[in-house]
């Protein structure tokens, strides 16, 4: 219990630390998050809710010291919409767009009556298990090539999200921005609908959230209000949602009459003790088995290297632990900041720039509580994307630099 106390603690310095000097931000707002996430796992010790036997120091400092110091280059920053340099009538922000309203499109016309008769039987859990057991399979489309451009296109959220702010700081394209907007959010509910997924639904809607952070600045006082507006709405339907989902997949048997809500605590505080208690009894490690696991589609048992806890979640760093252990983490964490430090001192931002800034902060977001092992088929996406943005803006064929 000393441990978790003592790390909480410094999860709280390092917020402070973080957000001090100036107004809140995303980075305060990620800083917050973990805060909030080890505060639950005290509470859910207190409640019995979890076990914290074979607890260690060591983990929670690696911990600690990975977060602080991937967060540090954003410490105190407050960033100018007015520094990025891009135009949308550029092809490059419009291909963007159009990918992502595409699939969107395609998504909710797919998935609306499949969630709507979900959401009628209430059976959530049941839903859950035959994913799991592959029982169920989320089909888009029967036809391959419309299937491949959902699937795809599903990468451009993040990127869509960034033209959607643009947009909004320039008052451009209101009706372009609109559809876009809400077609992401219908789009996504329905996906975390399909997939009884509370998780998929609340990391969108912080993302969604630490994007207006990020360009409020920006956004003129009406267009402000009409956007809180949209964020009060949709974070009231994905609390219902989750409250709902939370009360079918858990056994009220267990947890008695307060089982939703100690269920929340749970699903919240259980990470940092899974990876303080449970990731360091591994046998050995992956040595990338693990995080390729899906690429390679090679026979890797999760069991044969020592794996005790399931499916609970374990963080960022037990991502990386499974396959290179502590010293693993550390240089992935020393190469990020060099990464991250040398792009934030920029004086003016390109698209592709903002791009790794809110892809590092969606990683760092869903890294609270866990990293699944399908996470590489999102890093090479990623990494696709932006050597395109990069070659686009540096050529005829992409982004005009302004000169402001």
């Amino acid at each position: 219990m000393i441990y978790m106390c003592l790390y909480t603690l410094g999860m709280l310095v390092i917020t402070i630390q973080v957000g001090k000097r100036k107004r809140a931000n995303i980075v305060t707002f990620i800083c917050a998050y973990y805060l909030f996430i080890s505060v639950m796992s005290i509470v859910g010790e207190r409640l019995g809710l979890q076990s914290i036997q074979g607890i260690r120091l060591w983990p929670y400092v690696l911990i600690l010291f990975s977060v602080s110091v991937l967060l540090f280059p954003y410490r105190g920053r407050q960033f100018d919409p007015n520094k990025i340099d891009y135009e949308i009538s550029d092809p490059l922000l419009m291909v963007v767009v159009l990918c992502a309203l595409i699939s969107n499109v395609i998504k909710i016309t797919a998935l609306f009556s499949t969630a709507r008769n979900l959401i009628s039987a209430n059976e959530w859990a049941h839903n859950r298990v035959a994913l799991y057991r592959g029982e169920i399979t989320v089909i888009y489309s029967s036809n391959r090539i419309i299937q491949s451009i959902v699937v795809l296109g599903g990468y451009f959220t993040t990127a869509s999200l960034i033209v959607y702010f643009y947009l909004l700081t320039q008052e451009k394209k209101p009706f372009l921005r609109i559809s876009l907007l809400v077609s992401t959010i219908v789009a996504t509910f329905l996906n975390a609908v399909i997939y009884s997924a509370r998780g998929t639904l609340f990391n969108f809607l912080i993302l969604l959230f630490g994007m207006y952070l990020f360009f409020k600045d920006g956004i003129t006082i009406e267009l402000k209000r009409k956007l809180k507006l949209i964020l009060l709405l949709s974070l009231s339907v994905g609390t219902l949602f989750a409250v709902v989902v939370t009360a079918s997949r858990f056994d009220s048997a267990l947890y008695g009459k307060n089982s939703e809500l100690y269920s929340v605590i749970r699903y919240f505080g259980v990470s940092p003790i899974t990876f303080s208690a449970r990731v360091p009894e591994l046998d050995r490690f992956s040595f990338g088995a693990y995080a390729f696991d899906y690429l390679l589609a090679s026979d890797f048992s999760a069991s044969a290297v020592g794996v005790t806890w399931g499916s609970s979640f374990f963080t960022y760093l037990g991502w990386l632990y499974m396959d290179w252990g502590a010293v693993g983490i550390i240089i992935f964490t020393i190469l990020v900041f060099l990464l991250s430090n040398l792009l934030v001192r920029q004086s003016r931002y390109n698209f592709a720039t903002i791009y790794y800034f809110f892809f590092f902060f969606e990683f760092m977001l869903q890294g609270a509580l866990v990293i699944g092992r399908n996470y590489i088929y999102t890093l090479i996406a990623f990494v696709l994307q932006e050597c395109a943005f990069i070659f686009l803006e540096h050529t005829r064929f992409g982004l005009r630099r302004i000169n402001r």
